[in-house]
Parts: C-alpha cells; structure tokens; sequence
C-alpha cells in the first residue's frame, strides 16, 4: 500500500469510526521516519499542554531523529530506552532504534544489522497512549490519531529542528 492509498484507507476509518483498523494499516505500512514522527505528534496531542517531563526527553530523542536520522540518535534512543526513568516513551524510542539499516554499536565500527520494526513499536506506542487516556475520551482520542496520522503521511516531512524564537528584552 502506497502512501495515497494509506490515506485514503484512513479516511475511510476516520468515516466508519473505526481507528484501531486505521492504526493497524498505519503501522504495517508507513515508513519509518513518518510512524516516528505521528508517534510524535500523537503524544503531544494526548500530552497537551507539556508532556511529563520523563517522556519530554525521549520525544526529544525521536523528534531529532524525524529531522535528521542518524545512527548517533539511534544509540541515543536504545541507550534511552532502557533508562529506569523512560515512561511511555520507551516504545517510541525502540522504534527509532529498529527503524532499519546497519546500526554501530561500538567505537570500533562494529554494525549490526536492524530489522525495521518500527511499525509493531510505533502500535505498541499508539495503544499505550490511548490506554492511558481517560475511558470517556478514548474514542475521541483514537479518530485524532488517526488525523495526525493523516497528516503526518501526507504533509512534507520536517527536515530541520524548530527553532525558539529569541527572547526580547521589553
């Protein structure tokens, strides 16, 4: 399924109110940096205003990668991920680790090699956030989900960090 056809099979879930079979389609079929990234944004969404300050960290992490996908953050994102302190979080960040291709583990050029299985993390992620959403907005929770999904397939992807605007003194 290319991404045109993702999107109109999400719309069609959207529609027929069925999010989890939009999720499942989302996950076995977008790529790696664009699961990443709706794993992203549906975090700040179900997190809104200011995630906790435990996932702040590791959607820092995934974020990075989404803008510039490096092996660097991948190490960063598997040595994250198994912090005592990860939350949520943790799912995310194993999909950045398994995102796919040859992954240095060591000073000395040692690679090994990635299956790309950020799509099964990405779902584990998703169900976890709506899981822990309150039950009465769970449904409404899921069909956002899916819009940021939408949007995150269809919308160019970002290609450098944002940056704060500068502080001006009054």
């Amino acid at each position: 399924m290319n991404l045109d056809q993702l999107d109109k099979f999400l719309a069609a879930q959207i529609e027929a109110r069925t999010p989890n079979e939009g999720i499942d389609a989302m996950c076995q079929h977008a790529p790696a940096n664009r699961l990443i990234w709706w794993g992203c944004l549906s975090a700040w969404s179900i997190w809104r205003p200011t995630p906790p300050p435990v996932e702040d960290a590791a959607l820092a992490i995934a974020a990075r990668w989404v803008f510039q996908p490096s092996d660097d953050l991948r190490r960063a994102a598997a040595q994250q991920s198994k912090s005592d302190t990860v939350g949520l979080c943790k799912l995310l960040l194993q999909a950045v680790q398994f995102s796919g291709g040859q992954l240095k583990i060591d000073d000395a050029g040692t690679e090994v090699p990635t299956p790309n299985v950020s799509g099964p993390y990405t779902k584990g992620f998703t169900h976890n956030l709506l899981a822990v959403s309150p039950p009465v907005e769970r449904a409404t929770a899921a069909q956002n989900l899916l819009q940021l999904a939408r949007q995150a397939i269809t919308r160019p992807m970002p290609t450098a960090e944002p940056t704060q605007p500068t502080p001006q003194l009054v």
